[in-house]
């Protein structure tokens, strides 16, 4: 209970101390820094903070294998350094505090922004984070095909077989004919072969449609012809 309280009196000299003109927070400094030391609180930050003007920037395509590039924007004072995180959805990316950045397979549909870090020895690190860029989805191409033969039962199989710029589509795809839904399965690394529901005996037209997901684009093949007999 003690050190609760210790730590509220920190934080409250530390507000007062906010409110004094440099000169004054010069005298006080450390009497700030030793009461919070007694208190068993870790001493909050003191000094003004480096403070952002002129908000990051994020310049290039966002789309697959291109490259980004961040503007720290404008700080005051000038920062002897400046650090960069990357972030997808907001998050930060393992791996990615440089100013510029390359855009992944992992990135697709989602949101890029970098967050800047400014740094100066005599103020506390001021942060600011650049608007977000959504990465397009990547494209996707359906095929479709009849196993051997044109003329069938009336539960004929068929073939889809989706290809991704990146990756391999895994996502369900389903097959219509007249505007009816005749059979739906999920793809296994971008093919799956199925049976389709009973059709009338005459001709028909299958279309393979791969349902969008979130990192990759809707796509469908062209119709295959099918005669289904008595």
């Amino acid at each position: 209970a003690d050190a609760g309280v210790g730590m509220g009196a920190c934080f409250l000299e530390y507000a007062a101390f906010q409110g004094l003109d440099v000169t004054k927070r010069r005298e006080v400094h450390d009497d700030l820094i030793t009461n919070c030391a007694d208190s068993g609180a870790e001493p909050p930050p003191v000094g003004p903070t480096v403070t952002n003007e002129i908000r990051p920037t994020v310049s290039g395509e966002p789309d697959m294998d291109q490259l980004l590039t961040a503007d720290a924007g404008t700080w005051t004072p000038t920062p002897e350094t400046v650090g960069y995180q990357w972030l997808r959805n907001g998050e930060p990316i393992w791996g990615a505090p440089a100013p510029t950045y390359w855009v992944r397979p992992g990135d697709a549909g989602r949101r890029l922004s970098v967050r800047v870090t400014a740094s100066h020895a005599d103020y506390v690190s001021g942060h600011a984070t650049s608007e977000s860029l959504r990465v397009a989805r990547i494209d996707t191409n359906s095929r479709a095909r009849l196993p051997k033969k044109r003329v069938h039962t009336h539960r004929p199989r068929i073939v889809v077989v989706v290809r991704a710029e990146v990756g391999a589509p895994n996502s369900r795809v389903v097959v219509r004919t007249h505007g009816r839904r005749v059979g739906a399965a999920r793809l296994h690394e971008g093919r799956v072969k199925l049976r389709l529901h009973r059709m009338k005996p005459g001709g028909h037209r299958l279309v393979a449609r791969f349902q969008a997901t979130p990192t990759m684009r809707f796509s469908k093949s062209a119709p295959v012809r099918v005669i289904i007999k008595r």
